[in-house]
């Protein structure tokens, strides 16, 4: 307000720190007309348009080293943009193996395109107009980043290391990162799908859900920690019913890792 602003940039969870401000009556007396940034979560999404008012939001998609991206400028909530003819030539979804940390190959030992509503990892063409010019001074690690023979023998494409989900209506949303998916059960569970479902519960405040082992299976479970009250809680999936999870210890307020980036952060307590 005090500099007329009306475009902001947003990063990561800006937005539901706003969110998480005391409401006031003028909230929604202000020039902002757009805010512009990435990993937006759906639920912080509508909690902010109603608090704020419509403000278009442009969430996007992309990677500093990455050789295409996705921008969402329809306001399609939870979407980071939205496939064409165009994208569909140069990008690929592709069947992955998250036990093996590997793409799924058919007899011919090329990768599988996953449908509509399904997810996948997100693989871009290497060519001339999107090309992957590598990590200065990291011939090894570049290379790492290269998957050949994806939909032909002797292509290459940039192995983007996130799966996306493409809907039948051709929008794009960020699912997960590799590592984070976890098996549960003969189903590959994103962890972001499971934060969502956590932090639609009023009084959690923040949540992070990573895979962890689990004694006795040859898969992963997924373990959540929430903020509530400086307390914090670490749920755990029930063999009775594995979409209810259970408290099972409370601690103090400590960092845990944040999903995606592989940092750490102290979980923060709304006012």
């Amino acid at each position: 307000r005090q500099y007329n602003v009306s475009v902001i940039q947003y990063v990561g969870e800006l937005l539901r720190y706003l969110c998480n401000t005391p409401r006031r009556d003028n909230d929604r007396e202000h020039g902002v007309r757009m805010a512009l940034g990435n990993g937006l979560r759906a639920e912080v999404w509508k909690e902010f348009l109603q608090r704020f008012g419509p403000v278009s939001i442009w969430e996007f998609y992309g990677a500093t080293e990455g050789n295409a991206g996705f921008i969402n400028y329809t306001g399609k909530i939870g979407a980071v943009g939205r496939a064409n003819m165009f994208l569909k030539v140069t990008l690929g979804l592709i069947k992955y193996d998250v036990e093996k940390d590997e793409p799924v190959r058919d007899e011919r030992g090329l990768c599988i395109r996953v449908g509509p509503g399904e997810t996948g990892l997100l693989v871009i063409k290497i060519t001339k107009n999107t090309p992957f010019d590598g990590y200065a001074g990291d011939s090894q690690k570049t290379e790492k980043k290269v998957l050949r023979d994806v939909l032909v023998k002797s292509d290459a494409f940039f192995n983007s290391g996130d799966l996306l989900m493409i809907d039948h209506e051709r929008f794009v949303y960020f699912q997960d990162r590799v590592g984070d998916t976890f098996r549960w059960k003969g189903e590959n569970v994103a962890t972001t799908e499971v934060e969502a479902t956590l932090a639609m519960v009023n009084f959690i405040q923040e949540v992070n859900v990573y895979g962890v082992s689990v004694p006795g299976e040859y898969r992963g479970s997924g373990e959540g920690e929430s903020d509530r009250n400086k307390n914090l809680m670490i749920f755990q999936p029930c063999d009775v019913s594995p979409n209810a999870p259970r408290r099972v210890k409370g601690d103090s307020e400590e960092s845990v890792p944040v999903l995606g980036t592989q940092r750490a952060t102290v979980m923060v307590q709304a006012a």
